[in-house]
């Protein structure tokens, strides 16, 4: 038998090297598996197969931390690789690093490969995900959070609020936890900013610039109808008042709303048809790409113009319709409570 057959047969897809040289297999066929590509190496002494796990966003990091975390049976997975678990959405992160926590007392460790924190975690804090001890969504947002910067902490905030992997009340609790740990500050302006009603990381970074331009906070998920209250379609933010409304165009979007037997233009012709009816309503209409999210100035003006432009129709007489903004789904601040004393549910 191959080391190939050898490790598609394993239940969990992972082995290490001890394993395969006790039942037989040299060093030099391990090295030759890793020089095919046949074996990834993970971790010291853990492996996997060269090859792509379906449905996974982040295959060979998720395997690293399986293989990684099996070492390590008392610990929790935890920050950044609980958030690679629980599919959250990283930019600007290191997701090949896998991050554990375990009781205080054990004391911090820093390896190759491996960070270990020594911090308390709750038992309701605690979730299963592909067998492996893994700090719940909430706790997990917040670790993340605590060593983040803002723009991405933000998208992963409202990523959680908009999928429900975690109640506001959750996320307040998990923070008062998490009072006089380090980072605390940045974690708490971060989710005290998120918004669940984001559907996408561009929303959200979109949301970031505008704050950091200065611009009055935009409305989201913005629903227009006609004057006979007929539903004519929703955009993503802007500024009911001005008649103002702002599309984030991002590749997932268009691949989320093709359905089945469509092509990419397909969807574009359907998103042209919804655009002319929400304009044909009195509105002014603009859509930011990913491009121009790195380009705040430019950007600036271009908010600025349209709701100058959405004015102008307000004001002319020329908005016959209605929009709308849907309520905020967002997380206000838990009462002060000694740590442990709060009981979220756990998500998942």
């Amino acid at each position: 038998m191959s080391i190939f057959e050898h490790v598609a047969g394993a239940s969990t897809g992972l082995l290490d090297r001890r394993q395969l040289l006790a039942e037989g297999f040299s060093e030099d066929e391990i090295r030759s598996a890793r020089a095919a590509g046949t074996l990834v190496r993970l971790y010291r002494g853990v492996y996997a197969l060269g090859l792509q796990i379906p449905g996974a966003r982040r295959p060979l990091e998720v395997l690293r931390i399986i293989g990684v975390a099996a070492r390590s049976p008392s610990m929790v997975v935890s920050h950044t690789s609980a958030a690679v678990l629980h599919d959250l959405p990283l930019w600007l992160a290191d997701p090949t690093v896998v991050h554990l926590t375990r009781e205080p007392g054990g004391g911090s460790a820093r390896t190759p490969g491996r960070v270990v924190d020594a911090t308390r975690v709750e038992s309701d804090e605690i979730v299963m995900v592909n067998g492996i001890l893994v700090t719940s969504p909430a706790r997990t947002l917040v670790d993340l959070c605590r060593g983040s910067a803002f723009e991405p902490a933000v998208m992963a905030c409202d990523y959680v609020l908009h999928h429900r992997l975690a109640s506001p009340l959750d996320l307040a609790t998990a923070l008062d936890r998490a009072r006089h740990r380090p980072g605390n500050a940045a974690a708490r302006r971060a989710i005290a900013f998120a918004d669940g009603r984001s559907e996408s990381p561009g929303e959200s970074r979109t949301r970031v610039l505008i704050h950091g331009l200065g611009l009055p906070a935009p409305q989201l998920q913005i629903e227009v109808s006609d004057r006979f209250g007929n539903a004519v379609g929703r955009t993503d933010l802007g500024y009911v008042e001005d008649s103002a409304l702002i599309e984030f165009d991002g590749k997932v979007k268009y691949g989320r709303l093709l359905q089945p037997g469509e092509d990419p233009s397909d969807v574009v012709v359907r998103e042209k048809e919804r655009e002319d009816a929400i304009r044909a309503v009195g509105t002014s209409v603009m859509r930011i790409v990913w491009s121009e999210l790195n380009r705040p100035l430019m950007l600036e003006r271009r908010i600025e113009l349209t709701r100058l432009q959405g004015r102008a129709l307000r004001d002319a007489g020329a908005t016959s319709g209605r929009l709308r903004a849907r309520r905020p789904i967002r997380v206000e601040p838990a009462p002060s409570s000694p740590a442990g004393d709060a009981n979220p549910t756990n998500t998942r």
